[in-house]
C-alpha cells in the first residue's frame, strides 16, 4: 500500500482501548506497521484478549496482493513472548511457502 494510501486509511481508524494493551493512537499504530512490513509478520501480545498472544503473516497471490494470512493465537503461557520472534518467522516462512505455491514470486521486502 502507498504511503499516501496508508495515511488516508489511518486518519478513517476510530481508536478503541479493549484493554491497557491496546494500541490507541496513530503515531504507535505507523510504528507497528512499520516493524510488521521490517519482520514479515506481526504481532499481537495481549492488545485484542488479556492473556492472549497471537502472531499472523500474509500470503501473496501472483501480483503481491495480500489475499490471506496464516496465524496461530493461544494462552500467553503456552506461546511467551520469549518465542514469539522464532515462532513469528516459521510462520512467515509457511505464508510465503503458501504464496509461492499459488504464483507469488517476489522476494519479500524483509528489512
Amino acid at each position: 500500500m502507498s504511503g499516501k494510501k496508508q495515511k488516508e486509511k489511518l486518519s478513517e481508524i476510530r481508536f478503541e482501548a479493549l484493554n491497557e494493551y491496546t494500541i490507541t493512537d496513530k503515531e504507535h499504530l505507523e510504528k507497528e506497521l512499520n516493524k510488521i512490513i521490517q519482520d514479515g509478520y506481526a504481532i499481537d501480545l495481549n492488545e485484542t484478549v488479556e492473556g492472549v498472544h497471537c502472531i499472523a503473516a500474509p500470503i501473496f497471490d501472483e501480483k503481491g496482493n495480500a489475499i490471506a494470512c496464516i496465524w496461530t493465537s493461544g494462552p500467553a503461557g503456552r506461546l511467551p513472548k520469549e518465542k514469539v520472534k522464532n515462532i513469528g518467522l516459521q510462520i512467515r516462512d509457511t505464508g510465503l511457502e503458501i504464496s509461492r505455491n499459488i504464483g507469488y514470486n517476489r522476494k519479500l521486502k524483509i528489512r
